[in-house]
Formats: C-alpha cells, sequence, structure tokens
C-alpha cells in the first residue's frame, strides 16, 4: 500500500520535472458530511419542501387572480370548529390568462378530524385548468409537421 503510493509520487514528481502536468489535487468527498447533517436533522432531511427556507415567495403569489370561489364541505358534523380556508390556485388558459383560486373551507371535527372542501370535480386535483391541460394535446394532433400525419 505505501509502495504503490510512494510510487505515484515518484512519477508526479518526474512528470513535473519534464514538463507536464503532475496529477490534480483531489479533494475528499462531502457526501458523507451531509449525509451525517441529515441523519442528525429531526425533521428527517430537508424539512417540508425544496424551496421551503428560499426566502422567496410561491410562484402564485405573484399571479393575477381573476376569478375567486368559495367551495363549501358537505355534511359538517354539529360541534365543528370552522378554520378557515386554504388557498388553491388554478391556473387555466381562456385565449388570456384565467386564474382562479378556490378558498377550500376547514372544518376541525370534535373528535378532532380535519374537513376539507373538495375542487370542482373536473378540474381532477390538478392546479391547471381544462383549458390548458388540452391545449398541449390540440397542438400535437393538428400540427402538421407531427410524425404521425407524414
Amino acid at each position: 500500500m505505501q509502495q504503490a503510493e510512494t510510487i505515484r509520487e515518484l512519477r508526479d514528481e518526474i512528470a513535473v520535472l519534464k514538463g507536464q502536468m503532475g496529477r490534480p489535487a483531489m479533494k475528499p468527498s462531502r457526501m458523507d458530511e451531509e449525509m451525517d447533517k441529515d441523519k442528525n436533522n429531526p425533521t428527517g432531511g430537508r424539512g417540508r419542501g425544496k424551496y421551503r427556507n428560499s426566502g422567496q415567495p410561491a410562484k402564485t403569489a405573484r399571479l393575477d387572480i381573476h376569478e375567486e370561489r368559495t367551495m363549501a364541505v358537505n355534511d359538517v358534523p354539529e360541534g365543528s370548529r370552522f378554520l378557515g380556508h386554504r388557498a388553491f390556485t388554478v391556473q387555466d388558459l381562456r385565449i388570456g390568462p384565467h386564474n382562479t383560486r378556490f378558498l377550500l373551507e376547514r372544518w376541525a371535527t370534535p373528535d378532532g378530524r380535519v374537513l376539507t372542501a373538495a375542487c370542482p370535480p373536473d378540474l381532477g386535483g390538478l392546479h391547471f385548468g381544462p383549458g390548458l391541460c388540452y391545449v398541449p394535446r390540440y397542438l400535437e394532433l393538428f400540427n402538421p409537421s407531427h410524425s404521425r400525419l407524414r
């Protein structure tokens, strides 16, 4: 082991004397340090999200909202406490932008559960409306340079 290291050092020295480049200085990997940090973090790694502590506002915070609709929870049990709303922003395209913010009602039941209103079923839980979802499909079908039409 020590002999191989000595040979490597001598070859590097010979290369430098000949005017050639020696071996580059390699820094040790910091991957182990990062893994140790994650193990010591009680939250289990990065926290709640990738950009949670970036100091930047969410992308949807910069959107112009054209419509705001409040969604109600169905069948709220007696004695439940209203918790407010959770914003759910949907981006759609209507020959111009049209962004709708759904305020989903939230209720805390006496037994500790939290009920949240559902988004309209035509959204399918997506943050993009049907118009914006169908534009790429439309372009794919009617693009004359598409490979299926050749």
